[in-house]
């Protein structure tokens, strides 16, 4: 199984369990798409993106479950990245992950990231 993942702020995520549709972080929310990254990429998403940055976590994404409403895209970087142009099915997620911050702000991913629930 294909996996993406997205790094999400606890209190959004949270704020979507009431309508179980995630719209992304603000950024995702002004750019109108959310932002997924393949396991190769998303270490280097959160130490760009999320440094220091405490109370986050890492969803994972069944690539099968984004529907229609997703394209490879371009990314500044040259790169071919996922993109997701609607709000995200909470119960898509294969799993939610926090990521403490180790000693130089930087998120401690664990080594191997578990398997999806209920696998």
């Amino acid at each position: 199984m294909k996996t993406f993942y997205h790094l999400a702020f606890c209190t959004t995520w949270r704020a979507a369990s009431r309508n179980k549709k995630y719209p992304g972080s603000p950024n995702d929310q002004r750019d109108r798409f959310i932002q997924l990254s393949p396991r190769t990429k998303v270490e280097a998403r959160a130490a760009r993106h999320r440094v220091e940055r405490c109370n986050i976590l890492l969803i994972s994404i069944d690539a099968r479950c984004r529907g229609p409403n997703s394209r490879l895209e371009i990314s500044s970087s040259g790169e071919f990245l996922p993109h997701f142009y609607d709000k995200l099915l909470l119960d898509t997620a294969l799993a939610v992950i926090p990521l403490p911050l180790d000693k130089e702000g930087q998120h401690e991913f664990p080594p191997d990231i578990p398997a999806p629930i209920g696998s």
